[in-house]
């Protein structure tokens, strides 16, 4: 930033200024406009150095953007991935609950419990009828907790989709702004050049007020700048959530070793 130096830049153009206004025409007030033009040959510099500043922070600002627009649609395509890979397992649990269901009323409908039972048309002895029920239960489990996991991984997907939405409209905001700072800086070359002019040809009786509207706009201009870069996020935050998308995915267990599973143990999903 060039405000230190632009401050010390501007009280050396007020008793520059000065010293014209009082000591009149001639020689040493072509030498004293001349240190006025250098002076704000150097103002206008700065504010030129400000500018390509701006540009800078724009690009990167961009790619930033860019990247955490990438990372939310790479977490919504997985949030729909998992939705996809919980259907069968619902499928399955369902199965097991409506067989688990079907055993209850057949045990219920029993009149000794100790005799065979009778499911749908078939008798089932008791230690086998017990045996049934404890393979789907034993079955159950694994599935409830994939589908825990499933859920669990969405949601935390959803939340980070979430996060990076927030901080994109952010980084968006910033960019705006710091695009209005340029249109800015650009009308404060125009009047530093505009009171050189005037310096130049004579009409410096205000210049001294001209020269501090212009450093206290350029100081409005800075501040600005710093609050905006502030609201944008710090890039390691915005790293976090891109990371943590990679971790949920590599958390988020396969169904299909379970499914598997209960397939042997089962038999084969009628759906």
């Amino acid at each position: 930033m060039f405000a230190p130096k632009f401050k010390l830049l501007c009280a050396s153009l007020v008793i520059a200024s000065a010293v014209l206004i009082h000591q009149g025409c001639g020689p040493r007030t072509e030498v004293i406009t001349d240190k006025i033009k250098k002076a704000f040959d150097n103002q206008i510099g700065a504010i030129d150095v400000q500018m390509k500043e701006l540009d800078n922070q724009i690009a990167a600002l961009k790619l930033t953007s860019k990247e955490l627009e990438k990372a939310g649609i790479k977490a919504k395509i997985e949030i729909e991935k998992i939705s996809d890979r919980m259907k069968p397992l619902e499928n399955r649990k369902k199965e097991i609950d409506e067989a688990l269901s079907s055993l209850r009323t057949a045990l219920k409908d029993s009149k000794d419990k100790n005799k065979p039972i009778l499911i749908g048309k078939k008798e089932v002895k008791a230690e086998d009828f017990n045996s049934m029920v404890e393979k789907l239960v034993d079955a159950r489990k694994p599935l409830v907790e994939q589908i825990e996991n499933q859920d669990a991984s969405n949601k935390s997907l959803g939340k980070v989709v979430g996060s990076l939405g927030e901080k994109e409209s952010k980084i968006k905001s910033a960019i705006s702004k710091f695009e209005s700072k340029k249109v800015e800086l650009a009308s404060q070359k125009e009047a530093a050049s505009a009171i050189q002019a005037s310096s130049k040809a004579g009409a410096s009786q205000n210049i001294d007020e001209q020269i501090k509207a212009v450093e206290n706009k350029l100081s409005d201009i800075q501040s600005d700048i710093k609050m905006t870069l502030a609201e944008s996020g710090s890039g390691s935050e915005q790293g976090k959530d891109i990371s943590e998308i990679d971790s949920i995915i590599k958390q988020t267990k396969s169904p299909e070793d379970i499914l598997s599973q209960l397939d042997k143990i089962l038999g084969p999903s009628s759906k």
